[in-house]
């Protein structure tokens, strides 16, 4: 068992000075292949066991009493594993900065008539009226005239004269007056002077 056992390492040991000196002496030399193959030569004798790495990019080939052997470098791609967990989630990125404008879109549709809305509460509002009068009465041709004032709180509206006259008449003056009214008629008989006022409340 002993000697196997060095037997064995002697022939390791030898394939080991095999690989060193083609390494060394074959510059041009290619072990392992240029495909990864690393090519030897096993044989048996008396009891001894030998193991030589061989070239056979440079020709090298194994002899008649040997056995040619052959392995790989690198092992073979292996099967892919499974797939992992999910990862966590990433923290937010920074806020990117703002999209240039776009477009000004074409005008929307004009939408249907809405409802019509409650009616408001009344107006607490009113509108009073007064008409203020003054008459002035002659028996010969003079100038007739008067004015009247609306009361304190009133507005005056506008305003005007009734007459009775004979013979000609001439009317001098109808105008408003401040709050009121003036007339100025040259003629006989009387006349009424009145303005209408109105008050909101």
């Amino acid at each position: 068992m002993v000697k196997a056992l060095r037997t064995v390492r002697g022939a390791l040991l030898a394939a080991g000075l095999v690989v060193l000196a083609v390494g060394v002496g074959v510059a041009t030399g290619a072990i392992p292949s240029t495909s990864g193959v690393i090519q030897a030569c096993y044989k048996t004798a008396s009891g001894e066991k030998a193991l030589r790495v061989i070239d056979t990019e440079m020709g090298q080939q194994c002899k008649h009493d040997e056995t040619a052997l052959a392995w790989n470098q690198q092992g073979p791609k292996g099967d892919p594993g499974a797939t992992g967990p999910k990862g966590d989630t990433g923290a937010t990125g920074p806020q990117g900065d703002p999209g240039a404008t776009g477009a000004k879109g074409d005008p929307g549709a004009t939408g249907p008539q809405g409802p019509q809305g409650p009616h408001g509460p009344a107006g607490t509002s009113s509108l009073t009226t007064q008409v203020v009068t003054q008459s002035v009465s002659g028996s010969t041709v003079a100038n007739r005239s008067a004015s009247v004032t609306c009361p304190t709180g009133y507005q005056v509206t506008g305003g005007g004269f009734t007459a009775s006259y004979g013979g000609t008449q001439e009317v001098v003056d109808n105008r408003p007056s401040g709050n009121g009214w003036y007339v100025s008629v040259l003629q006989t008989g009387n006349i009424t002077v009145y303005a209408d006022c109105a008050r909101v409340s």
